[in-house]
């Protein structure tokens, strides 16, 4: 038998009379991958309503399926670090273009060895250093090209991407990598890096959830 509506609920618009988990199963059906501009939908419906607020903000396995690169990289830093105090300790699926080494030119007065120093990983880099253990889904991609990474030896990049899926992953269920170079003439004296290697044994043969596989 269907529940009677007080007055003040019939004037309220169908969505707003949706339970709390079935709205949060509408807001997770936005989380799948490859949705064009999930993230700043999520961004908009947690700017809705007090009611879609709090919800989102009690979300974190939401925020943590929205960690792409792509869409974080065109916008505010402060937005950067509010998305990854949202998802706290959920799962995390983190998808587009990250650098082990972020590009940029020799400074002049600085040696080579001293210049590599002062670089450090991209912030989605160190995300899934510290964070590997909770990742789901992976699917990035880097590139090494010469004439931009100066202070950087090839080898030394992809060795670094190595080091890191040497690791066990035990809740990893998919992951691709994607792995490119381009040199230069003017690359010659820094090491031009062959074809990137898989590390042997891959995620040190411990990634009972993989199910999705590609290099």
């Amino acid at each position: 038998m269907l529940a009677l509506q007080t007055p003040e609920e019939r004037h309220l618009s169908p969505i707003t009379r949706l339970h709390d988990e079935l709205l949060w199963m509408i807001m997770l059906e936005n989380t799948e991958l490859y949705n064009e501009g999930r993230l700043t939908t999520a961004r908009y419906a947690s700017q809705v309503c007090r009611k879609w607020r709090q919800l989102m903000l009690d979300s974190p396995s939401i925020w943590g399926r929205l960690i792409d690169t792509l869409e974080l990289q065109v916008t505010s830093s402060s937005w950067v670090q509010e998305v990854l105090i949202r998802f706290r300790n959920a799962a995390l699926w983190i998808i587009g273009p990250m650098h082990a080494f972020e590009p940029s030119p020799m400074k002049p007065g600085i040696s080579k060895s001293a210049y590599r120093r002062l670089m450090k990983p991209d912030i989605f880099l160190t995300l899934v250093s510290a964070e590997w253990a909770r990742i789901e889904i992976l699917d990035v991609s880097d590139f090494w090209d010469s004439g931009e990474n100066l202070t950087v030896d090839g080898h030394e990049q992809a060795q670094y991407w190595r080091r890191l899926f040497n690791q066990p992953a035990p809740l990893l269920k998919e992951f691709t990598f994607r792995y490119t170079t381009q040199s230069r003439r003017s690359a010659r004296a820094y090491g031009v890096p062959q074809a990137w290697l898989l590390p042997s044994p891959l995620f040190n043969a411990t990634a009972p959830a993989l199910r999705k596989f590609g290099v």
